[in-house]
């Protein structure tokens, strides 16, 4: 019993080596298929060579056993192999589009003949199903039209239609999302997302508001939704027959108050901007403001007076403003002055100005001259001429400069500018350059400037540069090197006054880790130097920084460091000038609403402390700003302390900004400040102003005189209907005992009509959709007759048929019926629903008539087919119609791929594979399959997966043939020896698919046209 047990081990033993081996005696199986990395929602083959090196003729049965899910695309068939005989079994499968992504095994056994012995070998393949990274996202309900104070909901349908578990991440645009802002979902599953947006209550006329909601899962897979609603005022302006031009008269009190001392004055202001003729070709601008109370407090503004007018060919300006030159000549110079420019139609402009400057007395007058035209597309050619007077001296300086804004490029552009100008017998020379520039994974921009030690311009004895250098070695990753180098000396205004001197430059080297997450690291020298005679701070850093910046929803973070070593040179003698810094500083953002936003900071560093010995090394601050009532808007602000760099400007470290409105054109605004001022380290003021404004409209000239609009509303019995309520933009009227309503005095234009549905019974809609569009005319009444009728119904189901064609798929898996978007329409208006999950799906109200019913087809299962997308409707009066809508199995056609192999039962030598697709017709010259030989198609279509045949794509055509090219499936019609039937057949196929076009092959080979044309027959 012994030998027996010993004898049946060893016997099975050996035969579970051969077949783990692969092979037995005298048959071998070999795997032929290469790539083992598959999509899902295609059929795949496996191909293996089996070889019979025995001297009998031997009959192969061959089983394959898959994860759960996949199925066979054919049955497998018996190979029959004769003595010395090799061939190859084609195992085909479906993998399910939904297949999650990874590894997966497939077990293929190989059999002798048909007895049901063990089988003789067994290969164990491991097959990578790739990833699908897909999603839909779309509109399901949002209202078409809203009153003013009403909330906008719009609900939309999120469903991830690849094949593996994944982050959804939503954000939105002037709305807010109510629903998770992540979003995880598995394979096929879908949810629902809701956002809201608030409506003003105090419009005076209709508005649209548009709401944007985004779904993304990277930078590059995103969706996004966006949706305009109409929004009515409750309460409609008074009738106004009159163009007018807008002006906005305000009052504003202002106080200061430092070391007990307390400071207050007044100011008046009249403003307006706008057209002064009905199609806006003239415009009128103006400003006048005063008395001056610029040395009041923070909040006082200068004295302002000016007058503006433009046209088409004209500007001309006088007054108070900051004129504009060129950077080099002259950059900006507020005074008292004139201007005028000629725009000629070809774009060209010639100008001449004059002007006295107010805070920059070293000047006491300039005169302007220029020309500037277009020479070619985009480019650009200036001529300029200024001569200034300058003080105390009371001479005259002239500089002339040619500058020119060119494009060479599609993504390049490129200025340059060369001065020269002349002072008390001295002259010297000006230049400047800007560079922006995009190529390949480059991106560049520059500006250069150099100005002589005599130039008289704006600058002078100055060297300035800025740029920088980014390269995108991928999607993620990026370096980039900068520098800068401030001017020496410039003529700036006393009103500026003097920002520090500053010089750097670094590289930098940035990561993207995902949408939401930014990583910069970047290593720095710099220095910065006081201006003024009694320096305050002059250092050199060289650091290292690194810096974080995340976000999410409503929050998000940035946190940074920088971490080096500091030259002071404002020392004692006999005192190390090189220390150690740091810096540390993080900043939170949290948006609660669209509307509003709160924000904070803290940095701690050493540097201060050691720079200025008065600076505090703790900096932190909180903001916060929006709308925080209906009417009520806010700013606010609180700083600890500021950096000493930053001392030559103004700095709050208290603000808050409130602006109230009401009556639709009236607002008060409250504005307090705690600032020190420019060149100021301590004791701050305290200042604050009230001001009142009000809109008004100047009448320029009468436009019409008024109309009305009248109508009757009858029930469904045709009897008239008293007591509804109707609504005419922002007006209301309620119809008489017959029926009849009026709006009397109402402009000439385009309103919206609305009808309260409150007092309806269920199932009773109004004839015409609303809101009804009336365009009213003067001295006329527009009459609207409207009627309650009863509603329709549409229901339906979505049922799988089977399909009993060869090609289909085998055992395919159920698909899921929920959540497929339903799209009704008629000419007016348009319903969205989604499916029950059964596939159920209901319009319970409808207005009767023509509809037509879209079902969208991006929600349905990949491996299955709509038998009908459209489906044309009559509804009747109280009339519940049904419809029924078919899916079926798509069906396939098996092509191999090119990294399959064919064997040839005479020989053992590899051949390369050949397309094995038939056209199903063909019309035209036939020709044979020669392997060389050029013929001609037209391509009707591509995709990523297979089209079925009688697709909508496909628009009807019958002899369409497929190929799989460049891991896309391409259809095409018709082979040709000659290029004109090949022509002929596309022009007359571009009638219902208009981006068909012609194509070539060399055998079964596609080719470039202009080659197959040098080398086919004429």
């Amino acid at each position: 019993m012994r030998k027996l047990y010993l004898t049946l081990f060893l016997t099975w033993t050996l035969r579970l080596l051969a077949v783990a081996a692969g092979a037995g005696d005298s048959l071998q199986v070999e795997l032929a298929t290469g790539n083992l990395n598959l999509d899902p929602g295609r059929v795949h083959n496996l191909i293996f060579k089996i070889t019979n090196n025995s001297t009998q003729t031997e009959t192969i049965r061959t089983t394959a056993v898959f994860p759960d899910g996949w199925k066979l695309a054919v049955p497998i068939t018996q190979v029959t192999l004769s003595p010395g005989e090799r061939k190859i079994e084609l195992v085909s499968f479906n993998i399910p589009y939904r297949f999650q992504a990874g590894k997966s095994t497939v077990r293929v056994q190989f059999f002798r003949g048909q007895a049901e012995a063990a089988p003789f070998a067994e290969q164990i393949v491991e097959i990578t199903v790739s990833e699908i990274e897909n999603f839909t996202f779309e509109l399901l309900q949002a209202p078409a039209f809203v009153r003013g104070g009403e909330v906008v909901t719009a609900t939309y349908l999120l469903k991830n239609t690849g094949n593996s578990t994944r982050k959804f991440y939503l954000e939105s645009t002037d709305c807010d999302v109510t629903s998770d802002s992540w979003v995880v979902l598995k394979s096929g599953e879908s949810t629902t997302v809701q956002a809201e947006a608030k409506t003003d209550k105090m419009i005076a006329a209709a508005r649209t508001l548009g709401i944007t909601v985004q779904a993304a899962l990277s930078e590059k897979v995103q969706k996004r939704v966006f949706h305009n609603v109409k929004v009515f005022p409750l309460r409609e302006a008074d009738a106004d027959l009159f163009f007018r031009y807008p002006v906005t008269l305000s009052s504003r009190y202002l106080a200061r108050g430092r070391d007990g001392k307390y400071s207050a004055g007044y100011q008046l202001e009249a403003a307006g901007s706008g057209a002064i003729d009905q199609k806006g070709n003239h415009r009128l601008a103006f400003m006048a403001r005063g008395p001056n109370n610029y040395d009041l407090s923070f909040l006082g503004l200068y004295d302002q007076y000016y007058l503006a007018y433009s046209n088409k060919n004209l500007e001309t300006f006088i007054g108070h403003k900051s004129f504009e030159f060129t950077p080099l000549i002259e950059s900006t110079r507020f005074g008292t002055g004139v201007e005028n420019t000629l725009i000629l139609n070809n774009g060209s402009r010639f100008g001449f100005l004059y002007v006295e400057p107010r805070f920059f007395r070293d000047i006491k007058n300039e005169i302007a001259a220029y020309a500037d035209v277009p020479v070619f597309r985009k480019n650009r050619i200036g001529a300029y001429f200024l001569t200034k007077k300058i003080n105390p001296s009371q001479e005259d300086a002239y500089l002339a400069s040619l500058s020119s804004t060119l494009k060479p490029f599609g993504k390049t552009s490129l200025e340059l500018e060369l001065s020269r100008g002349v002072f008390q017998e001295k002259s010297d020379n000006a230049f400047r350059a800007y560079l922006n520039s995009q190529f390949w994974i480059f991106s560049i921009s520059g500006n250069y400037f150099y100005t002589g030690k005599f130039y008289p311009g704006y600058y002078s004895n100055s060297t300035f540069y800025s740029g920088y250098l980014n390269a995108s070695l991928t999607k993620r990753i990026s370096l980039g090197v900068s520098a800068r180098q401030d001017f020496a000396n410039a003529a700036l205004d006393t009103l500026l006054s003097s920002a520090p001197y500053s010089r750097m430059v670094q590289g930098s080297l940035n990561y993207r880790a995902s949408r939401n997450l930014d990583v910069r690291s970047y290593y720095i020298r710099y220095e910065r130097k006081d201006r003024m005679p009694q320096k305050l701070f002059d250092y050199h850093t060289e650091s290292f920084n690194l810096f974080l910046n995340h976000n999410f929803h409503k929050l998000g973070y940035q946190v940074g460091g920088e971490l080096g070593k500091t030259r002071n040179n404002l020392v004692a003698a006999g005192v190390s000038d090189l220390q150690n810094s740091f810096r540390t500083n993080l900043n939170i953002y949290y948006r609660p609403s669209y509307l509003f936003n709160i924000q904070a900071f803290t940095s701690y560093t050493n540097m201060n402390s050691f720079i200025a010995s008065n600076q505090k090394n703790w900096l932190w601050g909180v903001s916060a700003f929006g709308q925080v009532a209906k009417n009520l808007r806010t700013n606010f602000q609180v700083q600890n302390s500021y950096a000493i760099e930053d001392y030559y400007q103004n700095r709050n470290l208290f603000q808050l900004n409130l602006d109230y409105s009401f009556l639709k054109r009236h607002k008060i605004s409250l504005n307090s400040f705690y600032t020190l001022f420019q060149n100021q380290t301590e004791k701050p003021d305290y200042s604050f102003s009230v001001t009142y404004s009000v809109e008004i409209g100047i009448p320029l000239k009468k436009t019409g005189e008024a109309g009305s609009v009248a109508g009757q509303l009858s029930g469904t019995d045709g009897l008239p209907l008293d007591g509804i309520m109707v609504f005419l933009n922002g007006r209301s009227a309620v119809t008489d005992a017959n029926g009849l309503f009026r709006f009397r005095n109402v402009l000439p234009g385009r309103y919206h009509l609305m009808v309260d549905r409150s007092q309806f019974s269920i199932g009773e809609i109004i004839n015409i959709p609303a809101p009804v569009t009336l365009d009213v005319t003067g001295n006329q009444e527009t009459r609207i007759n409207l009627a309650l009728v009863q509603a329709a119904r549409l229901q339906g189901k979505i049922v799988v048929r089977e399909s009993a064609g060869p090609l289909s798929m085998m055992n395919q898996e159920p698909p899921r019926l929920g959540n497929i978007v339903m799209d009704l329409k008629d000419e007016l208006e348009t319903i969205r629903i989604i499916t029950n999950p059964d596939g159920t799906f209901l319009f319970p109200t409808l207005r009767p008539g023509g509809w037509v019913l879209h079902v969208f087809k991006n929600n349905i299962d990949s491996q299955y087919h709509l038998a009908k997308e459209f489906f044309e409707l009559k509804l009747l009066p109280g009339e519940t119609e049904e419809v029924v809508v078919e899916l079926l199995p798509k069906t396939r056609k098996i092509i191999f791929n090119t990294n399959t192999i064919n064997v040839s039962s005479t020989s053992s030598r590899e051949t390369p594979p050949t397309e094995t697709a038939q056209p199903a017709e063909s019309r035209g010259n036939q020709i044979s399959r020669a392997d060389k030989e050029i013929w001609f198609s037209v391509q009707v279509a591509a995709a990523f997966s297979p089209i079925a045949p009688g697709s909508h794509e496909l628009k009807g055509e019958t002899g369409v043939f497929e190929k799989k090219i460049d891991g896309r499936y391409k259809y095409f019609s018709g082979r040709f020896t000659g290029i004109k039937q090949a022509r002929l057949e596309r022009n007359r196929i571009r009638e219902k698919i208009p981006g068909a076009f012609v194509v070539a092959f060399e055998g079964e080979h596609p080719v470039p046209l202009s080659e197959a044309l040098k080398r086919s027959k004429p």
